[in-house]
Parts: C-alpha cells; structure tokens; sequence
C-alpha cells in the first residue's frame, strides 16, 4: 500500500506463485490471467453500502455485500465491509465500495512520499455510466471514448507518474 494523501491509497496486488493453482474463481485468479501489469479496478470510500447496493440494482447491476479482516504484524485485527459489483455490462468501470468502519484508515498508515493527482476514466458508454456514478453520490466524471480507460496521476519524489488501464 502507498499513501497518496490523508484518504487515499494505492494498492498494488500480485498473486503468490506457492498459491496460484488454489485460486480459481477468486480476485487472485483474475489478477494472475492479467497479461501484464495494470490498473483494472478502483474502489471508492462508503458508508450506506446497502443505499449504494440498491442504487446498483436500480441500474441493472448485482453486488455483493460482505465484511472481511485480517490481521496485521503487530496483531491488530483490520475490519472492513466491501459492496463488489457483478455481473454487469460495464465491468470494472463501475466502482467497488469500502466501508473502513472502525479501522483506521490505511492511506494514514502506508508509507507516504507519494500525492494523488488525478484520476480520469473513459468509456464508449459515458452518459450510462456518468448517470450510474452520479446516483452512487460520486463526483467522478466519465469522459467518452472509443476504449475504456482507467488514468492515474500521482506526484512522487522522483517525478510525475501515470498508470493506466
């Protein structure tokens, strides 16, 4: 995990070659089908994950609602609450949401250096998915274009940094 400011973080996954072959229908296996590194996924902030789940339903789109945790090195147990949408004509363009609940924050926690600049996202279905976001109460703005896009800017100490996918 990187900070990129007070409430924003970036993770970076990758699979564990020892657990590859276990990891069928899982987030793992999708990650290790990926040809390359990429963005292929973001997740904004929450609190209402059953208001945002019904918001989602209302556009055609199934979720899942569950809690998870784990625990950290120094024996904290970390608890969140994910709403993961499913199923859906427009993928992973359509936001994950995370509820932190009582756990501190991780973009408060994770080594820091690096600032979030922005992030764009375009798809061949802007007005769909602009309507979509903006009932879930974000402020994301999808711009159109022939491909989807995820573009991340991030400042960091050795120079300006864009991810995309």
């Amino acid at each position: 995990l990187a900070s990129l400011g007070s409430d924003i973080y970036l993770e970076l996954l990758a699979v564990d070659p020892e657990q590859a072959k276990s990891l069928d229908g899982t987030m793992g296996s999708r990650i290790d089908a990926l040809p390359f590194p990429r963005m292929f996924a973001y997740m904004l902030k929450g609190r209402e994950l059953e208001r945002l789940k019904e918001v989602l339903a209302q556009h055609g789109i199934g979720a899942d609602l569950f809690d998870a945790s784990r625990t950290t090195l120094d024996g904290q147990t970390l608890r969140w609450r994910l709403l993961v949408p499913h199923d859906n004509p427009l993928g992973d363009f359509v936001p994950k949401f995370i509820d932190w609940k009582d756990t501190t924050h991780p973009a408060t926690t994770s080594v820091t250096g690096c600032t979030f600049e922005s992030f764009e996202l375009g798809h061949p279905e802007s007005d769909r998915l602009n309507a979509l976001l903006s009932a879930l109460g974000t402020d994301i703005r999808v711009q159109r274009a022939d491909q989807g896009y995820f573009r991340l800017r991030v400042k960091t100490p050795k120079g300006d940094l864009t991810l995309v996918g």
